[in-house]
This record gives structure tokens, sequence and C-alpha cells, in this order.
């Protein structure tokens, strides 16, 4: 008589090497999903800090802007002030400055 014998582990180990690739692909599939899930949310913290900092920078900018207007305003006092003609007569003749003779066009005054 023949007899003849089969293998069955070859079929178990089969089965059992495609069920691992299978889970393989599944967890592979997972950790890409997590992966991209990560980074959309790491870009999105970053936008976040960034307009944080850009809104920083402005509120910055607008205290340097409304001190610059202050400073703006003062001057603009100051030059109305220093160009008062009360004041400048008073300067002038602090400085001892006379006003100019009135003058006379000799030619002018001789013809009848």
């Amino acid at each position: 008589m023949n007899t003849v014998t089969v293998d069955t582990r070859t079929v178990a180990t089969a089965s059992v090497v495609e069920a691992t690739s299978t889970d393989f692909r599944l967890l592979f599939r997972w950790l890409g999903a997590m992966l991209l899930i990560a980074g959309a949310l790491a870009a999105c913290m970053w936008t976040r800090m960034a307009v944080r900092a850009t809104a920083l920078e402005l509120d910055a900018t607008r205290s340097a802007l409304s001190r610059a207007e202050i400073q703006h305003e003062r001057l603009l006092v100051e030059r109305a002030l220093l160009r008062d003609p009360g004041r400048l007569a008073d300067t002038a003749t602090a400085l001892a400055l006379v006003p100019p003779v009135a003058s006379v066009n000799v030619n002018e005054a001789v013809t009848p």
C-alpha cells in the first residue's frame, strides 16, 4: 500500500503569515493616520503660536505709534509757541536787534 503523508504545517503557516501581513498592513495604516493627525496638530499649533507672536508685535507697534503721536502733538505745540510773534519780538529785544529803518528811494524823492 502506498501511503501519502500531507504536511499540514505548511497550510497552517501560510494562514498565519497571511494573517500577520494583514495585521501589519492595518497597523501601518493606523500609524500613517496617526502621523498625519499629529502633523496636522503640530501645524495648527505652530500657526497659533505665529499668530500670537504677530499679535504681540502688533501691540508693541501700536504702543510705539501712540507714543510717537503724543510726541508729535507736543512738538506741534512747541513749534507754535516758538513762532509766536510776541515771543519773537521779546527774543529780538533780548538780543538787541533793532527793527530796520525805513528806506527812502532818493531818485523818486527828488523828482517833482
